[in-house]
């Protein structure tokens, strides 16, 4: 019995260019609103005073500190904690690089869902 192995994926796998193209340019402006976020809070453009986080402006506190619901507590004691704001920091950082770069996108799919 020979063991076939295709040299194409199966045509249900494969998709028409420009589909691919208009995946491809839907990825890079998904990852360019993650590093738009990631340098608008970091430098806080758009703000009548310097905001950013290198400012010493918690760029999570906003968030966190108006939630309301069960878990309220919780994310009250989380607002403006440095190791918050470095992991929301990172988080918009490493989602808009593999975006824009195309890599790690499966790692970034799951990380974009949390």
């Amino acid at each position: 019995m020979p063991l076939e192995t295709p040299l194409r994926p199966p045509a249900h796998r494969t998709a028409a260019p420009t589909a691919r193209y208009a995946w491809a340019a839907t990825r890079i402006f998904l990852g360019w609103i993650f590093l738009w976020a990631f340098i608008d809070k970091l430098l806080g453009f758009g703000k009548s005073a310097p905001e950013g986080w290198v400012d010493g402006t918690s760029p999570s506190k906003g968030f966190l500190s108006s939630v309301d619901g069960p878990f309220q507590g919780m994310f009250h004691a989380m607002a403006g904690a440095l190791w918050v704001d470095a992991l929301y920091m990172f988080g918009l950082i490493g989602l808009g690089v593999a975006l824009v770069l195309g890599i790690g996108l499966r790692a970034a799919a799951v990380g974009g869902r949390c």
